[in-house]
């Protein structure tokens, strides 16, 4: 059997994960996305083959350079789905203009006979953004779910998501775990050894936010709990980790700034706003005592299993599926999600818990509860059936 993913170029952690284990199954695996997942070709099992539609992706380019990359994406694109004698695309991501992409990539898959299915990492991702989708948005996530021979979700919450907002039946839809992100190495340095390098102070009860900065990550929350807890024990160090996610988003970067500034808890904050390496993500995570997800609205977390693989124990907001994928108490802690004030006690309770105490003993029992909660043996499996009940 041979299926093509479709990447856009994005997320070449968790291509890696699905492709390697599709390749195990006996599938030739072509995937088209850009330069960023050749880290799914090194190490991976033969049959997967790398098609890159994407180029260089030079930031500092003028923007008439910026103008052909984008038209040859599209070119390119265009040609690996006409061209190719696949009959099965798995779409993961879609990229610059997915509105505009969700209607002609999928139109241009019926008019051609071939078939698609189409992971939704997100139902809606305007919404879960706190923004209203316009005409175009609405209509391109209906003819994409409508016109897919298959979906994919990671919970059974999105699930009924899709039936609800959308009319789409049952058994048009599998619930596959996220998958855990172990590509990313874990540091093998010690926690006092990834202070130093970070410039942390040894005995620092640090705070690690992991992860592009958007409206519906909560990060205000974290700040204003970090005043109530700098009040108890001047020690805590907040650290953000990750780049603005996106234009819309640097309005909302700023507020916390200054919010940061008007609360006087600067020099409790630290941020590392740039884009971030696989090789550095682990100094980070060693460096942390807990890995704060705050989320206002989310279905799962990528950051909650990078935490997992990592060792590093979370306290999340109670939104999604986090009341399934947290234990309390052995992997981490759970609190209300918008508010700030549990968020605090429940960082407390945290520091004061045999968890924290027994840390480095925790640490290989909470990255064996993510490789079992976040399976990718589970994903590959439940697709591979999907695939093979379509092409049948």
């Amino acid at each position: 059997m041979k299926v093509a993913l479709l990447t856009g170029g994005k997320d070449p952690h968790y291509v890696k994960g699905l492709a390697r284990q599709l390749a195990l199954r006996g599938i030739d695996v072509a995937i088209g996305g850009g330069a960023e997942e050749l880290v799914v070709i090194d190490g991976a099992p033969g049959g997967v083959v790398l098609h890159d539609l994407v180029g260089n992706q030079n930031p500092d380019a003028p923007w008439v350079a910026k103008v052909m990359r984008v038209a040859k994406y599209y070119f390119r694109l265009f040609v690996f789905v006409t061209r190719n004698e696949i009959k099965l695309f798995h779409i993961l991501w879609f990229r610059k203009f997915p509105e505009v992409e969700r209607i002609l990539v999928t139109l241009c898959l019926r008019l051609l006979h071939k078939k698609f299915v189409f992971t939704a990492h997100n139902i809606d991702d305007r919404a879960r953004d706190g923004a209203v989708g316009g005409v175009l948005h609405t209509l391109s996530l209906r003819l994409l779910y409508r016109n897919a021979d298959h979906l994919f979700v990671h919970t059974e919450s999105m699930a009924l998501a899709l039936s609800r907002e959308f009319a789409i039946p049952a058994e048009r839809v599998t619930v596959v775990p996220l998958g855990i992100n172990d590509v990313i190495p874990v540091a093998s340095t010690t926690q006092a050894i990834a202070r130093e390098k970070l410039g942390l102070d040894v005995d620092a009860r640090v705070l690690l936010s992991f992860g592009n900065i958007a409206p519906y990550k909560g990060l205000e929350d974290v700040v204003r709990a970090l005043t109530e807890l700098v009040a108890d024990d001047d020690r805590f160090v907040l650290l953000i980790v990750g780049r603005v996610k996106d234009r819309s988003c640097e309005p909302y970067w700023h507020e916390l700034e200054r919010l940061i500034a008007k609360l006087g808890i600067a020099d409790h904050v630290r941020y590392e706003l740039r884009y971030v390496s696989d090789d550095e993500v682990g100094l980070f995570f060693r460096a942390a005592d807990v890995s704060i997800l705050p989320y206002r609205r989310v279905y799962q977390s990528g950051v909650l299993g990078l935490s997992y693989a990592q060792g590093v124990p979370v306290v999340a907001a109670d939104v999604g599926s986090m009341k399934e994928d947290i234990v309390e108490g052995e992997t981490g802690f759970l609190f209300t999600a918008g508010d700030w004030r549990d968020l605090a006690a429940k960082v407390r309770a945290y520091y004061g818990s045999d968890l924290f105490k027994d840390l480095k003993a925790k640490r290989p029992g909470i990255t064996a509860h993510g490789g079992e909660r976040f399976s990718w043996t589970i994903n590959a499996e439940r697709t591979h059936g999907v695939y093979d009940r379509l092409m049948r």
